[in-house]
């Protein structure tokens, strides 16, 4: 299991403003099914708790020999 961390920090963002961070990332050399989630928090009270989780899922095929 590969565990990692990435944080992404912005000084502010308004209501209903959006922003998109693209993380690079290199592929495993073994194959399989790997999950990405992402959360997002303020120091602001969020009235609305469940947009800030996101997951998602990729598939890497194993090496051609």
């Amino acid at each position: 299991t590969i565990l990692t961390t990435v944080t992404c920090s912005l000084s502010s963002l308004g209501a209903d403003e959006r922003r998109a961070f693209l993380i690079d990332v290199k592929a495993p050399a073994s194959g399989g099914v790997y999950v990405m989630s992402a959360r997002v928090g303020a120091t602001e009270t969020d009235p609305i708790l469940t947009d800030n989780f996101a997951v998602g899922s990729t598939i890497v095929d194993e090496p051609a020999p």
